[in-house]
């Protein structure tokens, strides 16, 4: 349960920092990076960008929450 909860943690921290690292790269069309890194993205890439750790870390959060002991 514990290894669960931490990769969801981990997903988690990994997803916010992937938003609070995007910056817009060009305005027309409109462009994004990670932290400047000079890999650019559309605004639909990005997002799945973002959706994927989020995705990751409801699914290890379901799984510590299945895998809680019983009382």
């Amino acid at each position: 349960m514990t290894r669960y909860f931490a990769a969801a943690n981990f997903w988690l921290a990994f997803a916010m920092l992937t938003i609070l690292g995007r910056s817009i790269e060009r305005s027309n069309p409109t462009l994004y990076s990670f932290f400047h890194s000079g890999q650019w993205f559309t605004p639909d890439g990005y997002t799945g960008i973002v959706i994927a750790p989020f995705a990751l870390s409801v699914f290890f959060f379901v799984l510590t929450w299945n895998t809680r002991p019983k009382s």
